[in-house]
C-alpha cells in the first residue's frame, strides 16, 4: 500500500486512500461507552460496532489497534484488556469472582470481534484474520457501560481476494426480510414453484423469484436484505414467465417495480414479449423489494401475471 498502518484512513470503501484497487486502508474507533459488549448475552449485543467491512473467502485483514478505554474510574487498558498489578490478564468472571460462562473467555476490557454470526473473539493490540467470511463487528468486551469512558483505534489494511463464485448471492436462495404481501398461493422461488425452470421469452433462467398477485388492486411484494460489501450490485432480467400453453391471453400484461429503501431502481409494464435486463449499484442500501401488479389475466388460464425476476442476485466486490 502507498502509505504504513496508522496513516488516516476510510471508513467507506469507497472513500479508500490506498492506491492500490486490491488494498485498502481504514481507520475505526471503538468507544468504550458507546460499542461496549457484553459478549455472552445476545440481548445485549447491540453495543458493537458495525463498520463497512465485509471479508471475502482468501482476504486478508490486518488489524493495529492503540488507545487507552476504562471500565471503571480506575480500571484503565490498552486493546489487549486489563491487568493486575503483577502484570496477569484478568476476565470478568475473575474479577466479579464467578464464571459468567463463557469459553475462552478474553480479558475484561479488551478489545474484541466477530465475524458474521461467528463466535468473539480477542483482537488485542493486533491481529491478522485469513479464511474467514462475513462482515466484521469491533466491541470492547465489558458487563456494563456505566462507568466506561475512552475509545480504541483499530487501524486496518484489507488485502481483497479476486472475486470467487461464492461473492455471487440469488436473492432466491435466501429468506425473505419480512413475509410477502397479496401472494397468490406461496412465493415462486427457484426449483419450489410449479413453472421451473423460468423462461422468458424463451430464455431459461435456473434462479429465479415469481410473484402472483392475489388482488388486482394490490402489489405482491417481497423484500430482501442486501448483503455488505465494498461494492454490491443487485442483477435481474424480468418478464412474464410464459411458457408455451401456459398462457392463452392475446397480449397479456404485468406491472412491476424494484426498489431499496433510498431509491426506486426500476418500473414498468411487461408483455409476453419483454425481457428486461437490470443491473444497479445498491451497496448503499439496507434492502431490495420486488413487487408485481397484474393488468390482465381475464382470458388466458392462470398464469398471464406471473412476473418473473429471473437470475435475481447481489454482486459482491
Amino acid at each position: 500500500p502507498s502509505s504504513p498502518l496508522g496513516t488516516e484512513g476510510s471508513k467507506r470503501w469507497n472513500q479508500s486512500t490506498s492506491v492500490d484497487p486490491q488494498i485498502h486502508e481504514g481507520k475505526i474507533t471503538v468507544q468504550a461507552a458507546a460499542n461496549a459488549t457484553p459478549i455472552v448475552d445476545a440481548s445485549n449485543n447491540y453495543w458493537a460496532v458495525a463498520e463497512e467491512v465485509f471479508l471475502k473467502r482468501d482476504d486478508e485483514l490486518t488489524l493495529v489497534a492503540n488507545g487507552e478505554a476504562c471500565w471503571g474510574a480506575h480500571s484503565c487498558n490498552d486493546p489487549d484488556g486489563y491487568k493486575d498489578p503483577r502484570g496477569t490478564f484478568l476476565t470478568c468472571s475473575q474479577i466479579v469472582g464467578h464464571s459468567i460462562g463463557l469459553a475462552n473467555e478474553p480479558p475484561c476490557g479488551a478489545l474484541v470481534g466477530q465475524i458474521g454470526d461467528g463466535p468473539w473473539f480477542k483482537v488485542g493490540r493486533f491481529k491478522e484474520i485469513v479464511g474467514e467470511k462475513g462482515p466484521l463487528k469491533l466491541g470492547f468486551f465489558d458487563l456494563g457501560k456505566d462507568q466506561n469512558s475512552g475509545a480504541f483505534t483499530v487501524n486496518y489494511i484489507h488485502k481483497i481476494a479476486p472475486r470467487h463464485p461464492s461473492d455471487i448471492v440469488y436473492a432466491s436462495t435466501l429468506l425473505a426480510a419480512k413475509p410477502p404481501t397479496n401472494l397468490h398461493g406461496p412465493l415462486g422461488v427457484d426449483n419450489t414453484h410449479e413453472l421451473w425452470p423460468f423462461v422468458i421469452r424463451g430464455r431459461e433462467f435456473p434462479h429465479g423469484i415469481a410473484l402472483h398477485p392475489l388482488n388486482e388492486d394490490k402489489w405482491a411484494e417481497v423484500q430482501y436484505a442486501v448483503p455488505r460489501g465494498q461494492k454490491v450490485t443487485f442483477k435481474t432480467t424480468v418478464g412474464l414467465d410464459v411458457k408455451q400453453g401456459t398462457c392463452t391471453a392475446h397480449d397479456p400484461k404485468a406491472q412491476f417495480r424494484i426498489s431499496t429503501n433510498v431509491r426506486e431502481i426500476a418500473a414498468g409494464t411487461i408483455n409476453k414479449q419483454s425481457l428486461f435486463p437490470i443491473s444497479e449499484d445498491v451497496t448503499n442500501s439496507d434492502y431490495v423489494t420486488l413487487q408485481s401488479h397484474r393488468l390482465s389475466d381475464t382470458d388466458g388460464g392462470n398464469y398471464c401475471d406471473h412476473v418473473l425476476f429471473g437470475d435475481p442476485q447481489f454482486i459482491i466486490e
